[in-house]
């Protein structure tokens, strides 16, 4: 028995295996989440990976919608006035002035084709998701972590070879970017396997602030990606160019980076060990979809508190879209270029950095040594403070009928960033340190669910309000994030409501699983005799 009952302040979980076990890497793992605990080479390759990658990935976001504007734009232009297309001696080999694409028609066909692509993007994470986590839990982190950065890059050299061929092939063609990312799963797998990086360098205890860390390197390449793009985009080529030579690099450093478990002695110990996403995952990658499904079902129903913090997750990434959204919202309803609206994304990415590197961890640190508060209460403080950022900024986007009064709107819309990481620790808190990568997985399934339903919703929403004529109207898709923060604020005030529930749940499951793996080795002592 314990010396006294444990409250919300005890630590959730220990794992049941031993400091020298394959769970542990055959390392110490250090327990002070202090960031001097942090600088150890495995993590510097890491946080360094997570800033390259995501730094290529935003560079190129304005650039691409503009060169798929720009291709929308001839073709429009081809038919009804050629004086408007200027020939130039390098890629894409023409140009015609931004205002001349703000064409509703025009817009139009980019959202469509926005939409479009969200979708099979989405389509193929939900496809493959589960069991590219399923190869990262038996073969390796840095096999699927390469891999991703390998369709990203195929995926952007076709979009560019489609704009480059106008003239022969249709502009849908691009469509057919989605099918690279079979490769790898995406930025979306991508981004989950360097969180479970993170998690395995740390252990599940102390993961918060390796959290905040990877978060804040993500806007650093947020901030770094969207503020040199207005620059850069003056050679639309330039831009392509830096993200590929990036990709290039970060495929050096998964090379070099030591590894963060050591999987070929893990895989059958993570196979016995019990868990609510062990039986998830089968021996073989070919074994029927469903039969993975239906098995999740049946586990998640014996960890029911977690069902409401997963969905969380497919909600709270309905601010993806929105991020995308802003760009052609302010170009359109306040007449800014793409270039000066990426403005915009960079102030949003500093908000981001300063508090995923600075205010985040320094709170959720000074809350949990608060006697009132524990992890769960800390993170959630963060959770509802987001929230409320999100929803609130939202609707003054949605209603200002200036930039000037716009812009303090996003700014609080910037400042929920830490939402959805604050959610993810308290979720990785829940669960032992074996099952983190399969709880990314079904996390990263259920957002990819969202991106089928939401995000195509939510352009959808644009088109609608385009079709309106009115700057007023084109508040729409704003209006409904503001609804769906108020439904993420109620499903997380009931999920939360008891933290001492959560704590009791997660320790009795510890227990079945001690008691689970003791039984086993008494069984095969008792077979070998």
């Amino acid at each position: 028995m314990p010396d006294s009952e444990p409250d919300e302040r005890t630590r959730l979980v220990s794992s049941p295996v031993s400091p020298a076990s394959p769970a542990n890497d055959g390392a110490d793992r250090p327990h002070d989440s202090s960031l001097i605990h942090l600088i150890q080479p495995r993590v510097l390759y890491l946080l360094t990976l997570q800033f390259i990658t995501n730094f290529a990935y935003y560079h190129i976001l304005a650039p691409r919608l503009r060169i798929l504007e720009l291709t929308l734009c001839r073709t429009y232009y081809s038919d009804h006035d050629p004086s408007f297309i200027h020939d130039l001696p390098y890629w894409p080999g023409y140009d015609i002035t931004e205002d001349k694409c703000k064409l509703s028609s025009i817009q139009r066909g980019l959202s469509r084709l926005r939409a479009a692509g969200v979708f099979l993007d989405g389509l193929v994470v939900l496809l493959l998701s589960i069991p590219y986590g399923y190869i990262a839990d038996r073969y390796g982190r840095k096999l699927v972590y390469s891999t991703c950065t390998v369709g990203l890059l195929l995926s952007t050299a076709w979009i560019m070879l489609i704009c480059t061929l106008y003239d022969h092939v249709h502009i849908d063609s691009v469509l057919a970017s989605s099918a690279f990312l079979v490769i790898g799963g995406g930025s979306s797998v991508q981004n989950a396997i360097a969180f479970t990086m993170g998690v395995d360098m740390t252990g599940t205890e102390d993961s918060s602030t390796i959290l905040y860390l990877l978060l804040a390197m993500y806007y650093l390449g947020y901030i770094c990606g969207n503020g040199l793009a207005p620059a850069t985009m003056k050679y639309l080529w330039l831009p392509f160019c830096l993200a590929f030579i990036c990709w290039g690099i970060a495929l050096l450093l998964v090379v070099l980076m030591p590894s963060s478990q050591k999987f070929a002695e893990q895989s059958q110990t993570k196979m016995r060990q019990g868990g609510v996403f062990s039986n998830v995952f089968p021996s073989k990658i070919s074994t029927r979809a469903w039969q993975i499904y239906y098995k999740a079902r049946n586990t998640v129903r014996k960890r029911d508190y977690l069902v409401g913090i997963i969905a969380l997750f497919p909600l709270m990434a309905v601010r993806g879209p929105v991020i995308e959204l802003v760009l052609p919202y302010v170009s359109k309803r306040y007449h800014w270029s793409l270039a000066n609206a990426g403005f915009l994304d960079a102030m949003s990415g500093i908000i981001g950095l300063m508090l995923s590197f600075f205010m985040l961890p320094v709170l959720v640190t000074y809350l949990k040594k608060h006697p009132s508060f524990g992890p769960i209460r800390a993170e959630g403080a963060v959770v509802r403070y987001s929230v409320c950022a999100l929803g609130f900024g939202a609707l003054i986007i949605a209603a200002a009928p200036s930039v000037g009064l716009m812009i303090p709107g996003y700014v609080i819309y910037a400042t929920g960033a830490g939402g959805r990481t604050a959610i993810l620790a308290i979720a990785t808190s829940l669960v032992l340190p074996e099952e983190v990568a399969r709880l990314n997985t079904v996390i990263i399934t259920s957002e990819v669910l969202a991106d089928l339903t939401l995000s195509p919703f939510i352009w959808y929403l644009w088109s609608l309000a385009l079709d309106q004529g009115s700057d007023a109207a084109l508040g729409i898709p704003f209006y409904a994030v503001t609804v769906v923060m108020c439904i993420v604020a109620a499903i997380f005030l009931y999920t939360t409501r008891d933290p001492d529930h959560l704590l009791r749940a997660i320790r009795e499951h510890r227990e079945d699983l001690n008691d689970s793996t003791n039984f086993s080795s008494e069984v095969e002592t008792d077979d070998m005799t």
